[in-house]
């Protein structure tokens, strides 16, 4: 059985089926905002760095969180109108459709990704974001350097990561 409830002025819709929740809205939300949040969600303990000393809520990111695996674009989510508890909810589901645990999440704003551009790389596009199908928030950060299996172009995608991992700070904790 489907249950829907509303959970946004968005149109944002919650939906349960066979007990994993997915999220979708009634109307895709496509113009970005450049101050709109992007939550990188967290599901692998090589993707920050965990103090033995201090149990803080925030933890340092490694650049490790924003490398694609494999190809050339990694998923984030838009958490407009979204509130914290909701976006909890979206993270668990996220891991759970991984088969993973959640951890955390990172959070980028729109225009940080897309004033990014490290000097160092030789690539001529710029990373950009693609509103992706459900679930509802899903995004792409697209034009990663491609691969090719050469050191060059994974340096340059390590450069990304590092600044993407820099301007996200820190992990906030589930």
């Amino acid at each position: 059985m489907n249950i829907i409830r509303p959970i946004s002025e968005y149109g944002i819709g919650l939906i349960i089926k066979d007990g994993i929740e997915f999220f979708r809205t009634k109307k895709s939300i496509k113009r970005f905002n450049s101050e709109e949040i992007l939550s990188r969600f967290i599901t692998h303990k090589s993707e920050y760095v965990k103090d033995s000393q201090n149990a803080e809520k925030y933890l340092d990111l490694k650049y490790t969180a924003f490398l694609p695996h494999p190809g050339t674009e990694i998923s984030v989510f838009r958490t407009l109108g979204i509130n914290l508890n909701l976006i909890g909810r979206l993270g668990k589901t996220v891991a759970k459709l991984r088969s993973r645990k959640l951890i955390g999440r990172a959070e980028l704003k729109i225009k940080d990704i897309s004033e990014l551009r490290p000097k160092e790389t030789t690539s001529d596009k710029q990373l950009e974001i693609k509103a992706g199908p459900l679930p509802f928030s899903h995004s792409n950060i697209l034009n990663f350097p491609d691969l090719n299996d050469t050191p060059q172009y994974k340096a340059q995608q390590k450069l990304y990561a590092l600044k993407m991992a820099s301007v996200a700070g820190k992990l906030i904790k589930a």
